[in-house]
């Protein structure tokens, strides 16, 4: 709409004027001046606004619709300028545009650009966020699958998003009905998330397995110069009942017997080991 009149063919752009104002009339019942077809397209509804034209769909009144859809995330609003014809004021933030005649071509992108930069705020507002997202999605490795998914399956990426929006088809995440919020395994006072992943004892094994996964890509990634490592065994020395998922044992240190030999010269002596390392002549006293 805006477009047609703002054409640089003075035909189109007279024809167009035209048909605003007759459309216009239908609803005043009179002659319109340019700033009544302004708020005709602004969707202004008190006054002689009010009342019902009767008259068919319209190229105006679908403008007329759309600025009423629109403003809900974007505030923009027509105005007439004596001599250079009709504008558009788009306020968005920070720096608030108005679109001219010359520069009609412009209006859909940026029109299109606010409507996005609200809908992504929105979602970012949503009190459903996740932490955990939020805390590993800030890292450029981790993120990856946000926009476009890559290295993830679509089922995966599917869940994530649902997930994270706290959308899933849940008894207790529904948030339209009186729907039962029990857990349709266990019988939990709320099947929500956390409670589906990590409490409820039917999915127990599914709970061993992500945990296991996880535990085997860290065993994986400690070299074994480094030292062994124990997985779900008893470690001496502490209570039989405690089995850690871990156990890391550095190797000697006297492996490094050189750095050692050269820190004890700070001490005076070096005393070998073993059972007659108490006898004088074994002994190296170090001047």
């Amino acid at each position: 709409a805006f477009r047609l009149l703002a054409s640089h063919d003075p035909s189109i752009s007279g024809v167009a004027a035209e048909s605003l104002r007759s459309v216009v009339r239908k609803k005043l019942l009179r002659d319109p001046t340019s700033g009544d077809c302004c708020d005709f397209l602004n969707g202004k509804k008190d006054g002689d606004f009010a009342r019902e034209s009767g008259d068919i769909s319209t190229q105006w009144s679908r403008a007329r619709h759309a600025h009423q859809r629109l403003t809900s995330g974007l505030k923009f609003e027509w105005l007439f300028v004596e001599g250079t014809g009709y504008h558009l004021n788009i306020y968005r933030s920070p720096n608030p545009v108005c679109v001219s005649p010359s520069s009609a071509g412009l209006v859909v992108r940026i029109l299109r650009d606010e409507m996005e930069s609200h809908f992504i705020s929105q979602l970012a507002a949503l009190v459903d966020q996740g932490k955990t997202i939020q805390v590993f999605s800030s890292h450029p490795a981790s993120n990856h699958f946000l926009q476009a998914g890559d290295y993830t399956r679509f089922c995966d990426w599917n869940f994530i998003h649902r997930a994270r929006l706290g959308v899933l088809q849940l008894n207790a995440t529904r948030r339209f009905g009186n729907r039962d919020p029990r857990c349709r395994k266990c019988g939990y006072a709320r099947e929500t998330i956390p409670h589906v992943l990590n409490h409820c004892k039917p999915h127990s094994v599914a709970w061993r397995k992500r945990h296991d996964a996880i535990q085997n890509r860290v065993v994986r990634a400690i070299p074994p110069t480094v030292g062994s490592v124990t997985v779900n065994k008893k470690f001496p020395g502490i209570s039989t009942t405690l089995i850690p998922d871990l156990v890391l044992r550095k190797k000697s240190d006297f492996d490094s017997c050189y750095s050692l030999f050269y820190d004890s010269s700070t001490f005076g002596a070096v005393v070998p080991s073993g059972p007659s390392s108490a006898s004088p002549d074994l002994s190296l006293r170090i001047s």
